[in-house]
């Protein structure tokens, strides 16, 4: 029933927003949509389930970022190395604004971070990428992990995991 599965997405995103990630991920596990499993899983932490759930069409940048920072935040090196090279080679054939961060995350931008912050993305989206680069940029690390707390305002996932990313990484 699609209003159902509604209502328990709905609750999953309420129990996490609440600080209780755990049960959002009980929550989406139940559900049949392949991206509410992924989710789930990321949550969880279980890199192995959530890179099974990968298999279908075509992830996008954002869940291989998401990847990265899970695995990174596991100190699965392995696991982050591929998926942000994976994230990178979708943002290099992406938008000029997609192909700034890109350069960003790669350590090779000729775009000054102050030009970087000002791109244009969907302000989850640009968390994402700010704390990627930040990760991959210690120089751009305070001005990046800065902009990427503002824009983490959404309360549902992935807030908790970037908070935690955010937190557990020394600013310069």
């Amino acid at each position: 029933d699609p209003t159902s599965e509604r209502i328990r997405r709905l609750e999953a995103e309420l129990a996490y927003a609440a600080g209780n990630p755990a049960k959002s991920a009980k929550i989406l596990l139940e559900l049949p949509e392949p991206g509410d499993q992924l989710i789930a899983h990321l949550i969880d932490g279980d890199l192995a389930a959530a890179e099974k759930d990968l298999q279908q069409p075509r992830p996008d940048t954002h869940t291989h970022l998401l990847l990265y920072l899970t695995a990174t935040s596991r100190n699965e090196r392995d696991i982050a190395e591929r998926h942000l090279q994976s994230a990178v080679d979708l943002l290099a054939k992406g938008t000029s604004e997609d192909q700034a961060f890109a350069g960003a995350i790669k350590g090779d931008s000729r775009m000054p971070i102050d030009e970087l912050l000002r791109q244009h993305q969907i302000p989850q989206a640009k968390a994402i990428l700010l704390t990627t680069a930040g990760l991959r940029n210690p120089a751009g690390r305070e001005q990046c992990f800065t902009m990427a707390r503002k824009l983490n305002y959404d309360k549902r996932f992935p807030h908790l995991l970037l908070m935690q990313v955010l937190a557990s990484q020394p600013v310069n």
